[in-house]
């Protein structure tokens, strides 16, 4: 019998661009099928699996009727599988997979969306639904197709199991599945191992699934890699996954944005700044008819006062930063040992920041300057603390990098005469190796590590508006002077704007604190308050990161997420500071897991309280007085997430939206008035 298609279009194929590092990572997330529900939220945040790395897993399959032996095509090369096609819903632990035949009356088409869910279940973690489709309108039987893919994701499983006991399917299906082994050889022993995501969940742990004779497994491959990870020296060392990646994207609330995606709301977008453009009309009027002019500026002038000391102060500030370069050289040269080189770090950031806080203490400046200067200090500190830490690691792998060559010598060796001895042993350490060679090279150029060492190097990283050091970062092909010259204006134009909401809306309240009751002050603040909050917002994430972005070309602009859509509290932290979050992510909360060996829960405790930490630090230096109350309320938002992962909660999308909306109109004034009534009644 023919071909159903024997002349397909073969499309060009995108660079692989998750690799084996996401394959493998995606596998070792499976096997963690004993997470408790709260250990499994966590995971969920630090590991989030995106599109992707979903679609790295499913590209490479070979097309049902296009087998090895005749003609090699991939269900990418066919676009059959397509990117644009993949969803992740992290909130319902649930994937979508949509394919498309190459004809509507493709007899395959059962067969294929079989082998997508089978690679699938492989490879992802136990937690994940999986839902596979025929695309709408392409297949003359696509409801039929859909029913039997997806009636429930139990039967599913049952499903795919007892068609797995048909030896005819399971040859063909692995048959398939050799395009993905061939081209990823890190996981030719990683699928075929026992997976327990196979079986139905309450059978997982001693149940033996008839899927595992796909494969031939070894029940004792895991245990025996495991031993011998732990028997290697630098054990210790392994670094966990990195969640970001720097990728070319744009800002979502970037009017052009809008405009590109056609986004619905754009209106409501242009409402808000002709609104905030009425108001400032209005205001002017009001104080020209009041004192014969426009414009207050006396707090704009108190604002920029001592501006030409502060503006020495943040140079110098900036200029000890490339302290951090001879650093790194000490442990390259090998003058200071790796593993003396993080206590020759601590102390170096904690003399530089305690340095840097007292001259802020010293210079007594007012609340805009205190606050500005010690919010830049505390972004130089990160920005500091990750160079170290991501070289440093840099400079382990490339001296563990022989030993590494030496073990697999050794296990080759062993080999000879008994090519199966030690496989997996091999096989694993071939991927750690291949591992460290990818983290040791830029993912735009390939710029190899360590030559990017370089006073240049540096330079950019500190204009680049971002937190978290990368070898190379994704770089846009020209700049645009009118898009710079609109986020600049843009930058004083919400400046000015905020001057006066201030001026008008809360220093007045703010100074009769001794005159009017505590509820009444938050109730009179807590309008102006979320409108600063929001221009605060803009200012910063659109106008100065984007501003900064185009003029070093940096390409990578989502500097934020759609936070306003946030159903809980630690969603919200996720998504509206990314720069911060994803410095916490990779150097506070990943690094204790992997080096202080804290459990998920504490390192997430520990993340909340150093960012809480920070965060009052900004208040006490700005107001010149130690009151840890934005401490205590950040702290406090952590049972609120805990409260938010109740599944009566969880299910209720717009509750919990509203529920964030109260927090955020609350949290504040009730802020502003008391750090307010304590400057004021207590001078």
């Amino acid at each position: 019998m023919g071909l159903d298609n024997e002349n397909p279009t073969v499309y060009s194929v995108s660079k692989d661009a998750y690799g084996q590092s996401a394959r493998s990572r995606l596998w070792r997330m499976s096997q963690n099928s004993e997470l408790s529900e709260t250990e499994a939220e966590t995971q969920t945040e630090s590991e989030a699996i995106d599109a992707g790395e979903v679609f790295d897993l499913i590209r490479n399959i070979n097309d049902p009727e296009h087998p090895v032996e005749c003609v090699t095509l991939t269900l990418e090369q066919l676009h059959v599988a397509q990117l644009r096609h993949i969803t992740v819903d992290h909130e319902n632990s649930r994937i979508s997979v949509v394919f498309t035949p190459t004809i509507p009356h493709c007899s395959m088409a059962t067969l294929i969306g079989l082998c997508i869910r089978v690679q699938l279940l492989r490879c992802l973690p136990a937690r994940f639904k999986v839902d596979i489709n025929v695309e709408e309108g392409t297949h003359q039987s696509e409801k039929s197709v859909n029913k039997q893919l997806n009636e429930s994701n139990t039967d599913s499983k049952e499903r795919v199991a007892a068609a797995m006991e048909n030896s005819h399917l399971v040859e063909v299906v692995n048959q398939e599945s050799t395009g993905l082994r061939q081209r990823c050889p890190s996981l030719k022993s990683e699928v075929t191992t026992e997976t327990h995501t196979q079986t139905p969940d309450s059978d997982r742990s001693n149940a033996s699934s008839p899927t595992s004779d796909i494969s031939n497994t070894d029940s004792g491959v895991i245990t025996s890699k495991s031993k011998y990870i732990q028997r290697r020296s630098h054990s210790n060392h392994r670094h966990a996954s990195k969640k970001g990646k720097f990728t070319e994207r744009s800002s979502q609330l970037d009017f052009g944005t809008l405009e590109r995606d056609k986004n619905p709301m754009r209106g409501f977008f242009v409402l808000f700044w002709v609104s905030m453009g009425w108001y400032t009309i209005s205001t002017a009027w009001e104080t020209f008819v009041r004192v014969g002019v426009p414009f207050d500026m006396s707090l704009a002038f108190q604002m920029t006062e001592r501006g030409a000391e502060l503006a020495t102060s943040d140079s110098l500030m900036i200029l000890s930063c490339f302290m951090v370069i001879p650093l790194v050289k000490l442990v390259q040269y090998r003058i200071v040992p790796v593993s003396a080189a993080p206590v020759m770090n601590w102390i170096w950031l904690g003399l530089w920041f305690s340095t840097v806080v007292s001259w802020a203490l010293f210079n007594n400046w007012g609340w805009t300057q205190s606050g500005a200067f010690t919010i830049h200090c505390i972004a130089m500190l990160m920005k500091q603390a990750s160079y170290l830490m991501s070289n440093l690691e840099s400079i382990w792998k490339t001296q563990e990098l022989p030993h590494l060559q030496a073990d697999i010598d050794l296990l080759r060796a062993e080999q000879e005469g008994d090519s199966s001895r030690h496989q997996e042993q091999l096989e694993l350490l071939l991927s750690e190796q291949a591992q460290f060679k990818l983290d040791l090279k830029g993912k735009v150029t390939g710029l190899e590590f360590p030559r990017n060492l370089t006073f240049f190097n540096f330079v950019n990283y500190m204009a680049f508006p971002t937190l978290v050091y990368e070898i190379e970062y994704p770089r846009t092909k020209s700049f645009r002077p009118m898009y710079f010259l609109e986020k600049v204006l843009g930058t004083f134009g919400i400046f000015f704007l905020l001057v006066s909401i201030v001026s008008h809306n809360i220093n007045p309240v703010l100074e009769m604190s001794g005159e009017i009751d505590f509820i009444t002050s938050i109730m009179r603040l807590l309008v102006p308050f979320m409108i600063c909050f929001i221009l605060l917002f803009h200012i910063i994430f659109d106008c100065v990161c984007n501003a900064f972005a185009e003029l070093t070309y940096f390409a990578d602009r989502e500097f934020y997420e759609d936070w306003w859509n946030s159903t809980s509290f630690d969603e919200y932290a996720r998504k509206w500071n990314k720069p911060v979050h994803e410095f916490l992510l990779r150097h506070v909360y990943l690094e204790s897991i992997s080096s202080y060996k804290l459990s998920r829960q504490n390192a997430t405790l520990l993340t909340f309280f150093v960012s809480s930490v920070f965060h009052e630090l900004v208040m006490a230096l700005t107001g010149k007085r130690l009151r840890p109350w934005l401490f205590l309320l950040q702290m406090f938002q952590i049972p609120l997430i805990y409260a938010a992962r109740i599944p009566w909660v969880r299910k209720r999308k717009t509750l919990g939206n509203a529920f964030f909306w109260f927090g955020m109109f609350v949290g504040p004034p009730l802020l502003g008035a008391m750090y307010a009534r304590e400057h004021y009644l207590h001078p």
